[in-house]
């Protein structure tokens, strides 16, 4: 039987939900904060990024093709490999709520069975496969947590100065 491995990932933010939805789902723009190169080869339906989107990602030297298969915007997305040659099988689910102070919370569900080349490969690094993905996925999930709060902090409008007019008495 197959080796499966699952990570599991929960944030609180200081994000509303519509910031951090953006910044998950926007797979083209994704690899500019979290170093993931990724691009949508078949857009979504109706969104580009949304329910059949096909994007390819690099991670490590693998290419992996996904697609996403659960799509309700502000709630939940969903995808799975449809291709990799390092990976059998892999699903991944992200959850968002919304928190208190205007921030929200996210769970990320991710399980995968890597092909025996990948475990291979790691076991030739002399690493686990929960270490090999674990660190690289928790550094992922670090930056897209920063990733919301910058977006979130850059659309705050910032309080009124105090007024700095002078009146006069007459």
């Amino acid at each position: 039987m197959a080796d499966k491995y699952r990570f599991f990932h929960r944030a609180h933010v200081r994000a509303p939900v519509a910031v951090a939805w953006s910044v998950f789902t926007d797979h083209e723009r994704i690899g500019e904060f979290t170093n993931t190169p990724m691009q949508i080869i078949k857009p979504g339906s109706p969104d580009r990024n949304g329910l059949g989107c096909i994007r390819r990602m690099g991670v490590f030297d693998w290419q992996i093709d996904e697609i996403v298969n659960i799509w309700r915007p502000l709630e939940v997305y969903g995808y799975h490999i449809i291709n990799s040659s390092m990976i059998d099988a892999h699903q991944g689910v992200i959850r968002f709520f919304t928190g208190h102070n205007g921030g929200c919370e996210w769970v990320y569900d991710m399980q995968n069975i890597p092909s025996q080349k990948a475990l291979d490969q790691v076991r030739e690094a002399g690493i686990t496969y929960q270490n090999f993905l674990g660190i690289p996925f928790k550094e992922y999930m670090n930056d897209l947590e920063a990733e919301c709060e910058r977006r979130a902090d850059s659309e705050r409008v910032p309080a009124a100065p105090p007024s700095t007019s002078i009146t006069t008495l007459g």
